[in-house]
């Protein structure tokens, strides 16, 4: 970023140099009129600051902006000042989520001193001895060139064919992409950092199912997997080097087949030739290949660009002309709409003074004196017809002259104006049953429109959907008007595809016609690397979670499986969970395959200890129907006899979580015998926990009163393992309260409840008071001073404005910055609702938090959800305390490395033993938390 030069504001760069100077400076901005939101500082100079706001207040700024404010108050914070300092500005340009604002003269001394006090001040040039400086320019010129700067640099890119070769945030540890897939393709803790040689077609596999390629494509990179193992074999680290001229060369081949793909025609010759010659697996055979695409894809942009920039201003064209339309009616609607007007008005109106109305506020726009002179008149007109007397035609006239001697030809308008004129007196009334303003089609209880619209307000230019109509293109937006309310997609080759308006995107999103993703935003191979490294790991879990014999879930990863089937639908009496037990005589394998075809498709089986299998089935019938099968599995040894018996946990809405439901069918299970006929046992929930679940499920939904002293709140200590952390010791605080035998409930079982109960909102408003009043004083019973603070986030809490509220009451709090806070986000939540996940998750980092993502080790699509999710850091917690080495360190290493390779730490929890501390040290992982660390602390009772 450039800060020598007074007025100049130019784009940074670097995200991570942004991100900091957001940790550093906290920013309030402030309206007359009582608006206030918290924002991020992206650019500034020594004139001007350019901030960008959350999405969430797009709709109170809107309003603001086009009800006319500009003048608008800055408030900074920085952790060496003692208090706010406000600094007064007005807003020269606005756009969508960002404002730029000009600073008022008095102020620009104050904002350099207060940048000065931040570490952040604008650099001054070195001057020669004896050099005396050139008068500095005046107040009104450094507006002007301030205005100008601005105004340039806030400008949005036109959308480019030519990707930007952009490389991902930095891994963690200096460990590459290529060595993170060598160490998740060998299952070691070190790998020996080359890419291996067999994983070369799979590469080249999955840059072929990228959706951007052709068959065309496909072809060409099969045929180049022979010089891509050749020049991997020479320089591993080919494709993580942003100049190589492998990457370049394949990045270019993604690159031309989005730009050919309504058209695709042969691969350039001289490219052929240059790849078959001898040499075509050198370096320089490389480049020279990559170069040959590279001219190819210049000219292809070229048109792109010229054709955009035709479609572009042809639709800026027709949205101004709607807007001084819409204007026009507007005024024509609030004189003519209502009571009876003079026919002749009417059609003086309808005729030529719309029209020239229209024409006017193209030209002059809607604040211009010739725009009111002509609506003057249509006043003054009126009130000549209604009363005569008091207004002469000539004045009338003489106001049309006014106006045509700047506009000209006028000869309609005045043939018009003087038969309305002559037509005064006795005539003919009329009264218009609709306005001249057609109402937007907009409705306010559009369910699609409320579910996407804010994504698609915050969608940036340049984002590509996926047509869904068959043999279409992908299409990209490439324009929208100010107030999101239009988007216009064109093809790869510039084409307009679809001008829509909010309602109509957000329905054909919602149908699947319109399908948002985020290929675009990478290269081909970081793509394709991404992706591979995604089925490793998937691959590498599921080695370690799956029996080799049965081919069945771990007891861990199934009580994964029911955990987010119990967040997705409540528990309710509908639904049983079975554990099958079995003797030495029974086949495994034989169970395993009789249970699947039982259940069919889709169906929900764990292997979940020694002889055991669970899964989950309906209740209705369940009686004969697990007899039957019972009689099924015994047929399947030899000796007639009774092999094996059951355990049946009927669904109950006091059972909560997974675990607690496995725990009654496995009790069940143990008090079955194994005697013919087959026997099952059936389980319950004990009468004293159901009646306490009924009362504190009452009590959460609000109809009784929650006890003062019944809530309370717990810090859970995380200790970070080496010094290359980013944060110090943290605390996690949790909601508790007495169970029915007055031990404390844990928070995993408390929210589920709150959720499932609607009384999600009591706790959440009990949660945020709770932790504001633990910030806004010392913390007497915590070691540090002012510890990092994790924040749980209930899934309701993600849809509701309660928590934007809390962040905005942090920051009023003067001892607790931001940059403290991070929030933690359940994966079942975020598998649940990923768009309203992602965009909470962007605008909380927007304020300089931090987010985590709390998941199953055994989870194998965990890679997957981190690389589309913006989280910096990830928590694994462990459902068995028995902490099997044997099964969890595999599973471990592959979520240490493929988190570290994403950006994100690494983040333990359930840690019972101490010496598994130093082991989770060994194995890469970053921070731990458990009764090993320290016992939880009560704060608040």
């Amino acid at each position: 970023m450039e800060r020598g030069n007074a007025g100049l504001l130019s784009r940074n760069a670097d995200r991570r140099d942004t991100r900091r100077h957001n940790i550093r400076l906290a920013v309030r901005a402030v309206t007359p009129q009582g608006l206030s939101w918290l924002c991020q500082v992206t650019d500034f100079s020594s004139e001007a600051v350019s901030i960008r706001y959350p999405a969430s207040r797009e709709p109170a700024v809107r309003s603001w902006l086009e009800s006319g404010g500009d003048c608008i108050r800055l408030q900074f914070h920085h952790g060496t000042l003692d208090r706010w300092q406000t600094i007064r500005g007005y807003v020269v340009r606005s756009g969508p989520g960002f404002l730029v604002i000009h600073f008022a003269d008095d102020a620009l001394q104050g904002f350099e001193m207060l940048l000065a006090q931040s570490g952040l001040a604008p650099s001054k040039p070195h001057q020669a001895p004896g050099v005396v400086p050139s008068r500095a320019p005046s107040a009104s010129a450094r507006g002007r060139q301030a205005e100008a700067a601005v105004r340039q640099a806030a400008i949005p890119p036109v959308p480019s064919l030519i990707e930007p070769e952009a490389m991902r945030q930095e891994p963690l540890g200096g460990v590459a992409m290529h060595e993170a897939i060598a160490r998740l393709y060998g299952d070691s803790e070190s790998g020996s950092g080359v890419f291996p040689g067999e994983l070369v077609p799979d590469l080249i596999r999955t840059m072929g199912e990228s959706p951007r390629m052709t068959g065309r494509g496909r072809t060409l990179l099969d045929w180049l997997t022979p010089v891509v193992e050749r020049n991997l074999a020479r320089n591993p680290e080919a494709l993580a080097l942003k100049d190589h001229p492998l990457r370049k060369l394949l990045n270019r081949i993604g690159d031309l087949e989005t730009a050919d793909y309504e058209s695709p025609g042969p691969w350039p010759d001289a490219l052929l030739r240059t790849l078959r010659s001898p040499e075509g697996a050198d370096e320089e055979a490389l480049a020279e290949a990559a170069g040959i695409l590279s001219a190819e894809l210049q000219q292809r942009d070229e048109a792109h660009q010229r054709n955009l920039r035709r479609v572009t201003k042809a639709v800026a064209g027709s949205e101004r002309l709607r807007e001084a339309e819409a204007a026009t009616d507007s005024a024509l609607d609030a004189r003519l709409l209502g009571g009876p007007i003079p026919l002749s008005v009417l059609r003086f109106v309808e005729n030529d003074w719309r029209n020239r109305l229209v024409l006017l506020h193209l030209h002059e726009g809607e604040s211009s004196t010739l725009w009111r002179k002509a609506l003057a008149l249509l006043d003054a007109l009126l009130a000549y017809h209604r009363h005569p007397g008091e207004c002469s035609g000539h004045d009338v006239s003489a106001q049309l002259e006014a106006i045509c001697g700047v506009q000209g030809d006028c000869d309609s308008a005045r043939a018009m104006l003087n038969a309305c004129l002559r037509e005064a007196g006795v005539q003919q009334l009329v009264r218009l049953s609709e306005g001249f303003a057609q109402d937007a089609d907009e409705s306010a209880d559009d369910e699609w429109l409320k579910l996407w619209r804010p994504g698609l307000e915050g969608m940036p230019l340049g984002s590509w959907f996926m047509d869904g109509h068959h043999g279409q293109p992908p299409v990209r937006l490439a324009w929208t008007n100010a107030r999101r309310r239009r988007f216009v997609l064109v093809t790869p080759s510039g084409r307009k595809q679809y001008d829509l308006s909010l309602v109509e995107l957000a329905h054909q999103v919602a149908e699947g016609a319109l399908i948002p993703v985020k290929r675009q935003e990478q290269s081909l191979v970081e793509e394709a690397l991404g992706r591979l490294l995604e089925q490793l790991y998937e691959r590498r879990i599921r080695e370690h979670t799956l029996d080799p014999e049965t081919g069945l879930a771990d007891r861990e990863t199934f009580l994964g499986w029911l955990e987010r089937v119990l967040h997705a639908a409540p528990l309710d009496r509908e639904q049983a969970l079975v554990v099958l037990s079995w003797d030495r005589s029974a086949d495994a394998a034989a169970l395993a395959g009789e249970v699947r075809r039982e259940l069919g498709k889709g169906g929900m089986v764990g292997q979940v200890g020694v002889r055991r299998m669970a899964f989950r089935c309906q209740r209705a019938n369940l009686e004969s129907w697990l007899v039957l099968l019972m009689q099924r599995c015994n047929a399947l040894v030899a000796d007639g006899g009774n092999h094996v018996c059951a355990g049946v946990a009927v669904g109950d809405p006091a059972i909560v979580t997974a675990s607690r439901w496995y725990d009654l069918a496995e009790e069940a299970a143990r008090t079955a015998p194994f005697e013919y006929p087959p026997a099952f046992r059936f389980a319950s929930v004990p009468a004293e926990r159901s009646r306490y679940i009924r009362r504190l499920v009452d009590r959460l939904a609000g109809n009784g009163r929650l006890r003062q002293e019944e809530l309370m709140l717990q810090a859970q200590r995380i200790i970070p393992l080496h010094g290359a952390t980013r944060m110090a010791a943290q605390y996690e605080l949790l909601m508790t309260l007495p169970d029915e035998h007055g031990n404390l409930m844990m928070a995993r079982e408390l929210i589920p409840l709150a959720e499932r109960f609607a009384g999600a909102r009591n706790l959440d408003e009990w949660l945020m008071q709770a932790v504001l009043d633990c910030l806004s004083r010392p913390m007497q019973t915590l070691p540090e001073a002012d510890p990092g603070i994790c924040i749980p986030v209930l899934g309701y809490t993600l849809t509701e404005p309660g928590l934007v509220r809390f962040i905005h009451e942090v920051f009023r709090i003067q001892p607790c910055p931001v940059h403290r806070l991070w929030f933690c986000i359940s994966d079942a939540d975020a598998l649940a609702d990923p768009d309203t996940v992602a965009l909470f998750m962007r605008e909380v980092r927007e304020l300089g938090c931090r987010i985590c993502l709390d998941a199953d080790e055994t989870d194998a699509g965990l890679a997957y959800l981190v690389r589309r999710l913006p989280v910096d850091l990830i928590r694994v917690r462990a459902r068995s305390q028995e902490e099997n080495e044997v099964g969890r360190e595999p599973r471990l290493r592959a979520v240490v490395t493929a988190a570290h390779q994403l950006g994100a730490e690494v983040v333990v929890s359930g840690v019972s033993r101490s010496q598994r501390i130093e082991r989770l040290r060994e194995l890469g992982v970053d921070y731990a938390q458990g009764s090993a660390i320290a016992r939880p602390r009560l704060l608040h009772h």
